[in-house]
């Protein structure tokens, strides 16, 4: 193998460029992401189920909990008024040491009558609170009954080990309380430090795979390189080839991209929207995206798989690398899934939600997406050569994966004893990054990028390694 030195210069520099560039898009597009995450108390009903006594100089109520948040910066509470106006009601945050944190103040005629009162908190005045025990005292000035308010209680729910008083006495149940807040993340405070280890590791690999080009070794990845540069010719016009097919002798061509996801969102919009619309924000989009997104995977692989068994005169009459096949038919399928991504963009418009900064990041799982289909395509391509049945059971897999997938329910829908099922399913978290920087318009959490990266980096190394292990072998079955 031949590469010139300056070939391997200049493709190293640009993978160096695009390493720093990704780091700053990255810390760009999370944004606060990187360093807190929002939280917020187990789930408990702040409505409450009944009222405390009425609250005055001879009775207050005290509610002891540790909080799973680091910085609290809310809290929710329900008191019942019952359209009293002349006493102050007084919220009191006391830490186990008895120092009086955090302090507020409402008059009865300030706060809703059996609705939920924000009580909002200074910016970081109660931080690093995480599974700290605090004391929420709530007490009046008022100096008897039919003056003051009452607070709501939950009576057969309370957050765990949490203790709730009467005039410093014991009673069951809990209150009926909120807090949201953010836990910090780690990663924020080392990211830089982190990228340039992370740095230094990709420039020792670079240089140790350059060394062994030099000294005419040979190296699968430069190997890879050069031979998609040199049969560039010919994958373009594979992947022409395999787009053209689709739509040929076809009225409306290409159209069909935009038409198809649309006329599949709506039926399912029609069929889904009176079940999940009230659960689901931005329905239209949540369900197109989720109709993308599988619907790529779902038709890049159907292509895969055939691409070998399908190319037998090629493969038998001329060399060319045999990966090259199932990688054109993912390709030509990558075409269609950026003009879908069009559509998207105009329901989005339609739909008015906002384009922010992690925007940026939207590449990022289309990029996953992409390396997870071409490596189960691979995978299920090497596996059809020597078991044609493998197309007939694959059209049944993807049909159990696309209902395992939330692409037209929530996932909170999942009952926890199946959450398991979710939670490993590559194109679950793939897709839930996708929706979170395109419908909620922020970066996810750190740890479900690596996630995503795992599961596509993963099938990719899998499949690729069964291919290659097995592509000498074809020529025998087909």
């Amino acid at each position: 193998m031949k590469v010139r030195k300056k070939h391997i210069f200049l493709t190293f520099l640009v993978i160096i460029m695009l390493y720093w560039f990704s780091i700053i898009m990255f810390y760009i597009g999370e944004g606060k992401q990187l360093f807190y995450r929002d939280a917020e108390t187990p789930s408990l009903d702040v409505n409450g189920d009944i009222v405390s006594e009425e609250l005055s100089k001879d009775f207050d109520v005290n509610y002891v909990f540790k909080p799973n948040i680091d910085i609290i910066d809310s809290l929710t509470f329900k008191f019942a008024t019952w359209g009293h106006d002349g006493a102050t009601i007084n919220i009191s945050i006391i830490d186990k040491n008895s120092n009086v944190i955090f302090k507020t103040s409402y008059l009865c005629s300030e706060i809703p009558d059996s609705q939920a009162l924000v009580v909002n908190v200074p910016d970081n005045q109660l931080q690093n609170m995480y599974n700290e025990e605090l004391n929420i005292h709530i007490y009046s000035d008022a100096a008897a009954s039919g003056e003051s308010a009452a607070v709501w209680i939950n009576s057969l729910n309370k957050q765990d080990g949490s203790q709730l008083y009467y005039n410093g006495k014991r009673t069951g149940g809990g209150l009926s309380l909120k807090c949201t807040g953010r836990n910090i993340v780690w990663l924020g405070n080392v990211y830089w430090q982190l990228s340039g280890i992370t740095f230094g590791v990709l420039f020792l690999v670079l240089a140790y795979i350059a060394l062994r080009v030099f000294k005419g070794k040979k190296n699968i990845i430069v190997s890879t390189l050069d031979a998609l540069n040199k049969y560039m010719f010919l994958i373009k016009q594979l992947v022409s080839r395999d787009f053209k097919t689709k739509y040929k002798k076809s009225v409306l061509g290409v159209l069909w991209s935009f038409i198809n996801p649309l006329l599949a969102m709506t039926i399912q919009y029609l069929v889904f929207s009176h079940i999940f619309k009230n659960d689901i924000k931005n329905y239209p989009v949540y369900l197109l995206s989720g109709y993308t997104i599988f619907n790529f995977f779902s038709e890049a692989v159907n292509l895969a798989i055939e691409s070998i068994v399908g190319n037998v005169a090629l493969i038998t009459k001329v060399y060319v690398p045999k990966y090259i096949y199932p990688f054109t038919r993912v390709c030509s399928s990558a075409i269609n899934l950026l003009i879908s991504m069009f559509l998207l963009i105009i329901m989005c418009v339609i739909m008015k939600i906002p384009f922010s900064k992690s925007l940026i990041l939207i590449p990022f799982p289309i990029i996953c997406i992409f390396l997870f289909t071409l490596g189960v395509g691979l995978l299920l391509a090497n596996m059809m050569v020597f078991f044609r049945d493998v197309k007939f059971l694959w059209g049944a897999i993807s049909l159990v994966w696309m209902y395992a997938t939330p692409i037209f329910y929530p996932a909170s829908i999942i009952p926890d004893k199946y959450r398991l099922i979710l939670d490993l399913n590559p194109i679950s978290s793939i897709l839930e990054l996708f929706r979170a920087i395109l419908i909620q318009g922020q970066g996810a959490e750190p740890k479900l990028f690596v996630l995503c990266f795992v599961y596509s980096v993963g099938a990719f190394v899998l499949g690729t390694w069964a291919f290659k292990k097995k592509q000498d072998d074809f020529v025998l079955y087909l």
